[in-house]
C-alpha cells in the first residue's frame, strides 16, 4: 500500500513539475528497498507507530526521488521542507509507539533501516544538488559497509550495548543534512554542515568498532 501511495503522490509531483518519467518509479523505490530490508520479519504486524514511519518512508522517498532531475536545483526550498517533515515524523513514531504500547523489536528495525536509507539518499541529494563533493555519500555508506565487514570479522556481528548516542548522531546527520540542502547565500556552509554531520555519525560507527573490538571473545 504505501508502495502504491508513493507511486501515485510522485505521479501528481511529476504531473505538476515536470519531472522526467523516471522520477514516480524513484519516489516509489524506497519503501520497496525497506520491505526487502526487513524481510527476516515480515510476518509481523504492523503497529500505529510503523504507519508512521511508512509515511515517513513515502513522504523521504518523494524528496529523494530528485536525484537525476534537472529541475531540482531550483526546488531547494521545497526539497527541504520535505525531508524536514519527513524528521519531524522520525520523533512522533517512537512517541506513538510508547503511549499506544504497540512498541516493538519490528517497528525498531524498520525505524533503523529507514534511517539508514534516508542518510544514504539525502547523501545522493546532496551531492546531486552539488552541495558537497562525492564525500557526501560516505555518511550513508557507513552503515551498509559496517554490516559487509561483519560477514568477515565476525566480531562485528555481535550485540553492542544500548546507549541514546547512536540516536543522538542519526539525529546531528539527519539535520545537518536537511539544513545543508538550503540554497545558503554563503557556498561553504552547504558542505560544512555535510562534514559535521559525515563526522557525528562516523565517530559513533568508530567508537562502536572499537568496543567491540576490545570485546572480542
Amino acid at each position: 500500500m504505501a508502495t502504491l501511495v508513493a507511486a501515485v503522490g510522485g505521479q501528481v509531483i511529476a504531473s505538476f513539475l515536470g519531472t522526467t518519467p523516471l522520477y514516480p518509479l524513484k519516489a516509489a523505490v524506497i519503501v520497496p528497498l525497506l520491505a526487502v530490508l526487513v524481510a527476516s520479519d515480515r510476518h509481523a504486524r504492523l503497529g500505529p507507530a510503523d504507519a508512521v514511519t511508512l509515511t515517513r518512508a513515502v513522504i523521504t522517498g518523494w524528496a529523494v526521488g530528485f536525484v537525476g532531475e534537472p529541475l531540482a536545483q531550483g526546488l531547494a526550498t521545497e526539497l527541504w521542507l520535505l525531508a524536514g517533515i519527513a524528521f519531524g515524523l522520525d520523533a512522533i513514531d517512537g512517541q506513538v509507539a510508547r503511549q499506544t504500547r504497540t512498541a516493538s523489536p519490528f517497528g525498531a528495525r524498520l525505524d533503523m533501516e529507514l534511517d539508514g536509507l534516508t542518510v544514504f539518499g539525502l547523501g545522493a541529494l546532496l551531492w546531486w544538488l552539488d552541495r558537497g563533493g562525492v564525500w557526501v555519500l560516505a555518511a550513508g555508506m557507513l552503515r551498509y559497509l559496517y554490516i559487509a565487514a561483519g560477514w568477515g570479522l565476525p566480531w562485528l556481528q555481535a550485540p553492542v550495548y544500548p546507549t541514546p548516542r547512536r540516536a543522538w548522531m542519526c539525529g546531528v546527520q539527519l539535520t545537518t543534512a536537511i539544513f545543508a540542502l538550503l540554497a545558503w547565500p554563503f557556498a561553504w556552509m552547504s558542505p560544512l554542515l555535510a562534514f559535521v554531520g559525515l563526522v557525528a555519525v562516523g565517530s559513533s560507527f568508530a567508537i562502536d568498532v572499537v568496543w567491540l573490538y576490545r570485546n572480542r571473545a
